[in-house]
């Protein structure tokens, strides 16, 4: 190759590494301007905001020390080669050419960057644990009759405590793996006359790998009473109590002294030692946490009955307290009367058949009129895939603009004693079109016909630049002016899960207040550990589950708002507290959005 073919090759090669970067770049500019775009058309727009900012620096910190300690560690195994030599054949000849030391201190790099990567994979959620463990105080008023801990610790801070002593075990463990076997391959570290024999350079890069796994283990042994009682290592029995929670010290004992031989392996070169005392460390993990726990097996149940029915209650918000009166009824009778002989399903099949082909049935919730007839709401959504599937194909204005994205009011259905479900106007105050809801899944660039104070401006190039790039449409870039307002994020689901990622919240339903249409949904706070209480799910990771709030979405604006629901548990007070002023007092929710709230049904589960 020629002097000017290898001038114009590496040009192309950073014509094309600059372009990448523009675009990752570009795009990570476009990605925040329409988040902050969106977020300033949102209640509680700053919050979401400051949240997501500090989600991400947590994220890209845990990865930034993973990246550093897996380079850092390559780095010192690549001070201890000498020079790495690769034979080479030429015709009949074979010679040896020496590696150049740049190559090897980039592949070190780049083998320690990308082991770094693998530390820090899945680590994305870690700001739930680390947010609430620095929240005020979660306290539930109960201390567990084993450890004598406040409740709120294990809901709080254990599970943030648990995440940093397993990434630093697996940190360690991997990198001694590793690093290990890198010192075998350069004959740092060898077997020689039935001893292991070291250069100073691995012995003291292995002495502290190993007291930093030492260290990981005793932190875990200290931590392991807490787990037990949280119902980490199985349903609470005999066994866990008298032997294994009374184990910890022995494995802590025992790791701690390997440690110790260990470090002191640097200076001492006896590796007898801490072989032996690593020896005793298995031992005692064997024993302690595999053996002595299956001996003498008995029924959970019979540990602390009268403790774990309060935890449980504290847990799910259950309280079995029987009522023999209903209030608003005279007689049980007379109640049963009064329960609507149709369900959603039915009514939502009823009302398909009165809707046109371009609207279907978004949610379906009963309610009642001032006389106490069951009155049913149906809420409207587009139907986008009748649209799309029909000849000649919709046009982008067709789809995205103008009310072909919004729905009338909700249709309003009476059951009559019958049972016929009768028509019947449903009063809307606020406007006649809905721009919001379930199964308003495409965005819609708007004008005149929706609400001025709703949905994104297209103000600025730049900005609908970022939201097209976004929003992979082009259109909004090329087909939009100034006037225009983008709706994005239509659906209550979706907003719920972004502005209030720290529950999970039920399938919104619609509920009309003060004569507008929102979308209701309850959202659920979760915690995998909590004394004395035994797994819900399948999978054992919720321990406590509580219905702690209520979001809400109008359906003609898109404002969002949350609320704590009365009687709201600690963890939920105290994500509200992270939260505020996003999240509200449950003395200033609507009476009318929790008057037909009815009970979560998953707290049934």
């Amino acid at each position: 190759m020629t002097l000017r073919g290898q001038r114009r090759g590496r040009a192309l090669l950073i014509t094309a590494a600059c372009v990448a970067v523009l675009l990752v770049v570009g795009r990570w500019l476009a990605v925040e301007t329409a988040e902050r775009a969106w977020a300033a058309t949102v209640r509680g727009g700053p919050v979401y905001l400051e949240i997501r900012t500090l989600q991400r620096l947590l994220h890209w910190l845990v990865i930034a020390v993973s990246m550093v300690w897996g380079a850092g560690n390559l780095y010192i195994v690549y001070r201890a080669i000498g020079s790495v030599q690769m034979p080479r054949r030429i015709g009949n000849l074979e010679i040896v050419e020496a590696v150049p030391q740049r190559l090897l201190l980039t592949l070190a790099i780049v083998i320690g960057v990308l082991f770094g990567l693998g530390l820090s994979w899945g680590t994305g959620d870690w700001w739930r644990e680390a947010f609430l463990a620095n929240a005020p105080a979660v306290v539930f008023g109960r201390v567990d009759p084993i450890l004598h801990k406040e409740a709120g610790f294990y809901a709080a801070q254990l599970p943030w405590a648990i995440e940093r002593e397993q990434f630093l075990l697996i940190a360690t463990l991997t990198a001694a793996v590793l690093c290990g076997f890198l010192y075998l391959g350069i004959g740092s570290l060898r077997w020689q006359r039935g001893r292991v024999v070291s250069s100073p350079h691995a012995r003291a890069h292995l002495g502290v790998l190993g007291a930093g796994v030492a260290a990981a283990l005793v932190w875990g042994a200290l931590l392991d009473p807490a787990e037990i009682v949280a119902g980490l290592h199985g349903a609470l029995s005999t066994s866990l109590v008298s032997l294994r929670l009374r184990g910890w010290g022995f494995v802590a004992a025992a790791a701690g002294l390997a440690a110790i031989l260990s470090f002191a392996w640097i200076w001492w070169d006896r590796p007898r030692w801490p072989a032996t005392a690593w020896g005793v460390v298995g031992v005692a993990l064997l024993v302690v946490y595999g053996i002595l726990p299956s001996v003498a097996r008995r029924n959970a149940a019979e540990l602390y009955p009268q403790d774990r029915r309060a935890f449980e209650e504290m847990a799910f918000g259950a309280n079995p307290h029987l009522r023999a009166d209903l209030a608003a009824y005279p007689t049980m009778a007379a109640f049963v009367a009064a329960q609507p002989l149709w369900s959603p399903r039915w009514v939502a099949a009823v009302a398909r058949e009165r809707l046109g082909s371009e609207e279907t049935v978004a949610g379906v919730q009963l309610t009642r009129t001032a006389t106490g007839t069951p009155l049913w709401i149906v809420a409207r959504a587009p139907n986008d895939t009748a649209l799309s599937s029909r000849q000649p194909p919709p046009t982008w204005d067709q789809v995205h603009r103008g009310p072909r994205t919004a729905t009338a009011a909700p249709l309003g259905l009476v059951e009559t004693d019958s049972g016929a479900l009768v028509p019947t106007p449903v009063e809307v105050r606020d406007s006649s079109l809905e721009w919001f809801g379930e199964g308003f899944g495409q965005y819609a660039v708007t004008g005149g016909a929706a609400p001025a104070a709703s949905g994104i401006p297209l103000t600025g190039a730049w900005r609908r630049i970022a939201l097209a790039w976004v929003l992979q449409s082009p259109e909004i870039f090329r087909g939009t002016s100034q006037a225009e307002r983008l709706q994005w994020r239509r659906t209550p689901s979706e907003r719920f899960a972004r502005l209030a990622p720290f529950a999970r919240f039920a399938t919104p339903e619609p509920v009309m207040m003060d004569g507008a249409l929102w979308w209701r949904a309850v959202g659920y706070v979760s915690a995998e550990t909590f004394p004395l209480v035994a797994p819900v799910d399948p999978d054992g990771a919720v321990r406590l589950q509580r219905a702690g709030i209520v979001g809400a979405t109008r359906g003609t604006t898109g404002e969002t708002r949350f609320w704590l629901l009365p009687g709201a548990d600690s963890v939920t007070v105290a994500w509200a507290r992270i939260f505020k002023p996003l999240i509200e007092s449950a003395d200033s929710a609507p009476a009318a959005l929790l008057h037909s709230l009815q009970y979560p049904r998953e707290s049934f589960a």
